[in-house]
């Protein structure tokens, strides 16, 4: 059985701060998707992509799948939506509708850097990047 560490000696460790990559194009793994449905009830899924370089901090993107109200009632913002999925599908490659079989597939974003007050300097996907 392997031995386990106290809490407490894992807070006392001295470990490099996670942080963010600069902005450009990086090659990123999805490494976590869950299904969630947004404040207004729509569903969608959060992605969470990683980096192979250490100490980088993870890259959240929140996909929001668009309903035919929003065709409907906002063709531009549903034609934009489709097309963002269109890039996401087309850069790491998915060929299933089963999001689990989505973790562990690698593709090209491009990121920028944004600052909150929650989380600091983070990073947002500003767009996938299209193999040609």
């Amino acid at each position: 059985m392997a031995e386990t560490i106290g809490i407490l000696d894992i807070a006392s460790m001295e470990v490099p701060e996670q942080e963010a990559l600069p902005e450009g194009e990086h090659r990123v793994r999805i490494t976590h998707v869950e299904e969630k449905i947004d404040k207004n009830g729509n569903p969608g899924y959060y992605i969470l992509f990683s980096s192979d370089k250490p100490n980088t901090k993870p890259i959240g993107w929140y996909m929001g799948i668009p309903s035919e109200q929003l065709r409907s009632t906002n063709e531009g913002l549903f034609n934009a939506s489709v097309t963002r999925i269109k890039q996401f599908v087309a850069a790491f490659g998915i060929t299933s509708n089963n999001p689990t079989e989505w973790i562990g597939k690698e593709g090209f974003v491009i990121l920028k850097l944004e600052e909150s007050e929650e989380y600091g300097v983070s990073n947002r996907v500003k767009r996938f990047v299209v193999p040609r």
